[in-house]
């Protein structure tokens, strides 16, 4: 092996790309050549130690008086979802490495430019790069290797020597989408930068302490609700029959929003309303507040589900109410106001609708 001192880029650097971003990458001396025939490195893979930094857990301050009817936040942590989470990472070799620590586009990837980076590339020329070498495999290029992670841990082995783009594929929990940046990592890895620079060598196992973090952002799931509205019995007489609902929605974070919605009815029958995109694991209370002036209620009144993410289109939970006709002879009707904001102001529409089921 060549034993002569060459200036690359720190390797070390492309791994913390992983989970850090926006800091200039330094340069590093390697003191002995890279063994390229190497066929046995290999590269572990876990959850990034601040991936729950963004949940800090909030003591309450005992000179702040009583916390009593102020939201729970019961949202699932990162770590608890993951847990459970099978997270398949593909690993696919975009450049060899030279004995001189510089690297050797394959074919297809020419256009990273990767044998101009030096000292100077930063974090976000990294991530560009990364974004880059993802579109060109594309969805239906076989991965060099993948792993997948139980309880956020993985390792692959038996990989050559060289760059490889690490795309963690997107995992779902019953609640949150998870996704993960593409990213770039050298084989071997030098640590010159953050170690002692007497410990200047190429380091082909990336284990242990040199683990690759993943760090993981997530998105909130939705799911559908369906009102099923039925009346047993109708006075054509008093005219259509109008039924308000009004729909209280409490998050996992706690936090709550309340809407009301409306039903109407030419006739006896069954009719539904669906509310779309609620979050989920949000627990939900419809209750029917207005059954018009001739109606009663015959079923149970605030009625309570938790919402389902969907994972097809006509998944959606439900509650049912039944209404029939009380012997009134007035009328009912009503509008439900929608306000919204109109560039400065705040404005407002209405659904003067009369007819059957529409809201």
């Amino acid at each position: 092996m060549m034993n002569k001192r060459v200036r690359i880029l720190s390797a070390c650097a492309l791994a913390l790309a992983v989970t850090i971003s926006g800091l200039t990458l330094p340069g590093a001396y390697a003191a002995n050549a890279v063994d390229t025939g190497k066929t046995d490195c290999s590269i572990e893979f876990n959850l990034s130690k601040n991936v729950y930094a963004s949940q800090p857990v909030v003591t309450p301050d005992p000179d702040e008086g009583s916390t009593e009817g102020q939201p729970v936040d019961k949202t699932p942590s990162f770590e608890e979802e993951l847990a459970k989470c099978n997270i398949t990472v593909k690993l696919y070799r975009v450049a060899a490495i030279t004995e001189t620590g510089a690297y050797r586009a394959l074919e297809g990837f020419g256009g990273l430019n990767l044998d101009k980076i030096n000292s100077q590339t930063s974090a976000a020329d990294w991530e560009a790069k990364a974004k880059a070498a993802k579109e060109v495999i594309g969805d239906n290029t076989d991965p060099t290797a993948e792993v997948t992670l139980v309880k956020g841990k993985g390792k692959i082995t038996g990989l050559a020597t060289g760059m490889y783009l690490i795309a963690p594929q997107e995992v779902q929990s019953p609640y949150f989408t998870y996704t993960f940046k593409e990213n770039l990592i050298s084989l071997p890895n030098n640590y010159y930068y953050v170690t002692d620079p007497r410990k200047d060598e190429w380091v082909y196992n990336l284990t242990g302490d040199h683990a690759v973090g993943l760090k993981p952002e997530r998105e909130e799931r939705k799911g559908d609700l369906v009102i099923n509205k039925t009346l047993t019995s109708y006075n054509a007489t008093v005219g259509g029959a109008t039924f308000v609902f009004r729909v209280d929605v409490t998050k996992m974070d706690g936090t709550s929003t309340s809407n009301v919605y409306k039903m109407a009815f030419s006739g006896t029958g069954s009719e539904s309303l669906t509310i779309r995109n609620l979050p989920a694991g949000a627990d939900v209370t419809v209750t029917e507040i207005y059954s018009g002036a001739s109606y009663k209620l015959i079923s149970d009144n605030n009625q309570t589900t938790k919402i389902i993410a969907k994972e097809k289109e006509d998944d959606a939970v439900s509650v049912s109410f039944t209404n029939g006709y009380n012997g009134g002879q007035n009328g009912g009707s009503g509008v439900v106001n929608r306000f919204f904001k109109n560039g400065e102001k705040v404005d407002y529409q209405n659904d003067l609708n009369a007819g059957r089921g529409e809201e």
